[in-house]
């Protein structure tokens, strides 16, 4: 194989497909790595605070006292 890929001109059909598949592996591994590494990163950047219930309700009662 390595034969082959020094010398690309004698490389045939099924060579070629080989090297196309390996090619997308390596690619489809590399991204699934970068967006892991991304969704770690991100969640330990913040802290998720859902904008429902009574407390969206009192901190906005606060904030309209403090701005009156």
């Amino acid at each position: 194989m390595l034969e082959a890929l020094m010398n690309p001109g004698q490389m045939t059909q099924d060579q070629w497909m080989i090297v196309g598949i390996l090619a997308f592996i390596v690619i489809g591994i590399l991204y699934f790595v970068y967006r892991t590494w991304v969704v770690i990163r991100d969640s330990a950047k913040h802290k998720y605070k859902p904008n429902i219930g009574l407390n969206r309700i009192q901190e906005q009662e606060d904030s309209d006292r403090q701005d009156a």
